[in-house]
């Protein structure tokens, strides 16, 4: 089943970043949707533009709504509040987190509350969105551009193929409620303290292979 695109032309708008919405629909259809379209017929990453999966599955700051990137996710035109915890959770098992002011914690809290969801009950196990330091670590070791995608669409299943933060392990959905309640990404994960964190994987850009001096 995939997402269907939602034609709001004419529609009322409210305010982004408002993620406070209870219902988050504003009289527009609930219907739990799995999978995201592809916008403009672009069939690659909007990050990388390879194929095989798209800018929800990616570790850069494109949008995963519209797999596009030159806007975040918050200011995304056709969010859909109701989709908040599939893009900023459920797509981000063990990958690292969506470049999002929200809070996470909140949207997987008010999802448990409404219980429409069996993926998202008080006792389900789900590895979280990497924090964004745990996420460099691992960036320093394996870079994103070198991972493969062998279940696009079933971020379970590529999860378990996929290291494990030790601090949220094995946590329980009504834990990981209470342990996320903050933003997965802030302002100052851009600006990253190396005494703390050490030296970010990508300041250093890679380097043109050298021509041998010719005779």
């Amino acid at each position: 089943m995939s997402f269907q695109f939602v034609n709001r032309r004419g529609s009322s708008k409210r305010p982004r970043g408002d993620d406070n919405d209870e219902e988050g629909t504003r009289g527009r259809s609930q219907r739990t949707r799995h999978e995201s379209p592809v916008h403009d017929n672009n069939e690659n990453c909007g990050n990388c533009d390879k194929p095989g999966h798209t800018a929800r599955d990616w570790m850069d700051g494109a949008c995963p709504k519209r797999n596009k990137p030159g806007h975040i996710y918050d200011n995304c035109h056709d969010r859909r509040p109701e989709e908040d915890l599939l893009y900023l959770f459920w797509f981000r098992q063990n990958k690292g987190p969506i470049k999002s002011a929200m809070n996470v914690g909140r949207c997987l809290r008010r999802e448990i509350q409404k219980n429409r969801d069996p993926r998202f009950t008080t006792n389900q196990v789900i590895p979280p969105p990497y924090s964004p330091e745990f996420a460099r670590r691992i960036q320093r070791d394996h870079r994103w551009q070198g991972w493969e995608y062998r279940f696009p669409g079933h971020p379970e299943r590529e999860a378990a193929n996929r290291k494990y933060e030790p601090r949220y392990h094995n946590y329980k959905l009504s834990d990981l409620a209470q342990a996320l309640d903050q933003a997965g990404w802030q302002n100052a994960d851009d600006e990253v303290d190396l005494t703390q964190d050490g030296p970010r994987p990508d300041l250093q850009e890679p380097q043109e292979p050298q021509e041998p001096n010719k005779p």
